[in-house]
């Protein structure tokens, strides 16, 4: 089923003008020249899919009138606006990057993928922006050849569920494990129809620079990049800013400042956090991450919630858990989130539901630590309490079946190794 939505609203907002509503122009425009910006906004109005449908694709499409060879990005737009009274002065903050604006010939139709954005019916806002000083302009409604958008939807097969899998401390050029894990994940694509891997951070060694993303990670795990929701490690930051990190990523890595994101799957609200809390002004209430995890939060609906990120509040490594991401898991058990994936320690490790102060409690977040995905393996320390199953014999994945209302795990080794672990449990 398929259907064709055309653009109900659209402006542009220009800092060099930031009192003029420029709504009824032909033109939507997005370019930065120095500290002047143009900014465009879409909305589409979605309607007509039946209840019991899911979304499977939603395409973006816009008429590009110049030529452009730098990127763009389309992102979510964090407020209220109209085309009838928006202007720089008065417009909504740019939200989450969602796909980026290919560049291209004048003339062109683009495309930009928002799956991710476009759940069903409902009002969906779009932000065009851009961080390079080559402006891009696009065809409006008011031109008669303005934005649209195509939505694909289908009947869910609840018993598939949708696969989220993947691991940290992966890809290193002087070991073959992160090639390991790399088949081991695609025999898990081979079989899902629906599927996104994440990284848990410490993703190329040594040093997270695009060199390293490019020679040691794109071999490996390079091959299901499009499908990838990454977080960051230690290593990234080896590089000054990650910048190797984001380049390599793109939009799909959050924004270059923070590195926390967050998007849905599968009828989970997914969260990313990054756990280098002296490079984004801390992970302590009341710091800026703290903040938008709780804000965040409060904004989504789903009965599920998942995070990761690189550093675990809990360990049974010789030197424990990392103490300062406690407030990032406390607001989660808050809010009653199921899972935390973490890596760091180069081994798998179960816990029980617990709370942030490692009481167990069947109402208390499951923390996997999957520091399984290539690079080394560690030595396990003292069993910590609540740690359920460890293991440090194999390389790995981790595999996860998100239903709406519960899940199913399982710790996929290389072949030959009789180590498993598997089991589900409903969301609270």
């Amino acid at each position: 089923n398929e259907a064709l939505f055309e653009v109900s609203e659209d402006t542009t907002v220009n800092s060099d003008e930031p009192s003029e509503v420029l709504g009824d122009s032909s033109v939507l425009e997005v370019d930065l020249d120095g500290q002047d910006a143009k900014r465009s906004l879409i909305r589409f109005e979605v309607a007509g899919i039946p209840e019991g449908q899911t979304v499977t694709s939603a395409t973006l499409r816009m008429l590009q009138l110049d030529r452009a060879d730098q990127a763009g990005s389309v992102s979510l737009v964090g407020g209220t606006w109209s085309e009838a009274d928006t202007s720089w002065s008065n417009a909504p903050p740019v939200g989450e990057a969602i796909g980026s604006l290919p560049g291209g010939d004048d003339g062109v139709i683009i495309e930009v993928d928002v799956t991710s954005a476009v759940t069903g019916n409902g009002t969906f806002d779009f932000y065009l922006t851009t961080l390079f000083d080559e402006g891009m302009d696009y065809a409006s409604k008011e031109s008669g050849q303005g934005p649209s958008l195509t939505v694909v939807w289908g009947e869910e097969d609840a018993a598939a569920g949708t696969r989220l899998v993947g691991a940290g401390d992966i890809a290193s050029c002087a070991s073959d494990g992160d090639e390991a894990t790399a088949a081991l994940i695609g025999e898990i694509a081979a079989e899902a129809d629906d599927l996104v891997v994440f990284t848990a951070g410490d993703n190329a060694y040594e040093s997270g620079s695009l060199q390293d993303f490019n020679e040691c990670y794109g071999p490996s795990w390079g091959q299901f990049k499009d499908v990838t929701r990454p977080a960051l490690g230690a290593r990234e930051y080896r590089t000054d800013g990650a910048v190797g990190h984001f380049a390599y990523f793109g939009s799909a890595a959050g924004d270059a400042s923070e590195g926390y994101y967050s998007y849905d799957l599968g009828g989970w609200h997914i969260i990313v956090l990054n756990s280098n809390c002296d490079q984004v002004g801390g992970c302590e209430a009341g710091s800026p991450q703290e903040q938008w995890l709780r804000e965040d939060l409060d904004s989504f609906s789903t009965a599920c919630t998942l995070a990761y990120w690189h550093h675990p509040l809990f360990s049974s490594a010789s030197a424990g858990g990392n103490p300062e991401v406690i407030d990032l898991f406390t607001a989660l058990h808050e809010a009653d989130a199921e899972i935390v994936i973490n890596a760091d320690n180069h081994f798998y490790e179960r816990f029980e539901p617990q709370t942030p102060a490692g009481e167990a409690d069947d109402e208390g977040i499951r923390q996997f630590t999957v520091g399984t995905g290539g690079r080394s393996l560690d030595v396990i320390g003292s069993p910590a309490a609540n740690s359920a199953a460890r293991f440090n014999e194999s390389f790995g994945v981790l595999s996860l079946r998100l239903f709406p209302g519960g899940y199913e795990w399982a710790f996929v080794t290389e072949p030959g190794v009789a180590f498993t672990d598997t089991g589900s449990a409903d969301c609270h």
